[in-house]
């Protein structure tokens, strides 16, 4: 099942991202985002672990060379995608999941607890000006 809703997460990427190029000669980088949900017990007086998100993300194109460039497992990342798709399963607990996967638009680095260096990607348009130029 696929939606077109706009959807975000934020997390830490699970694995390094994996470049490939398709049968038909596109560039795609895949990679796992890994929501934790986080919340303090007053009982236990401590911050505690609550329910998982994972998500399989998909770039193309562009998106998908400089994810691949750029990013390594474990880094923490916001991705915006137009394309959520649910996937059900049972599970080796003999219950009913479902494989996320979303189409990325946008991929950040998300400087909560890490930096970044940010270098611009110089992509000339048809027209023959800068792509990575401001319009201003």
């Amino acid at each position: 099942m696929a939606s077109n809703v706009t959807v975000t997460i934020t997390g830490h990427l699970a694995d390094n991202p994996a470049p490939r190029v398709t049968n038909t000669g596109k560039l795609v980088t895949n990679f796992t985002v890994i929501s934790n949900d986080r919340r303090f017990d007053r009982d236990r007086n401590e911050w505690v672990d609550a329910a998982k998100t994972a998500i399989r993300v998909n770039c193309w194109g562009d998106l998908a060379q400089l994810t691949g460039d750029s990013l390594t497992k474990g880094c923490r990342v916001t991705v915006t995608g137009h394309r959520l798709s649910a996937d059900p399963y049972i599970g080796k607990d003999a219950k009913p999941h479902a494989a996320l996967e979303l189409t990325a638009d946008t991929v950040s680095v998300d400087l909560k607890g890490q930096t970044a260096q940010i270098t611009r990607y110089a992509r000339t348009t048809s027209n023959g000006t800068d792509a990575t130029e401001p319009p201003f």
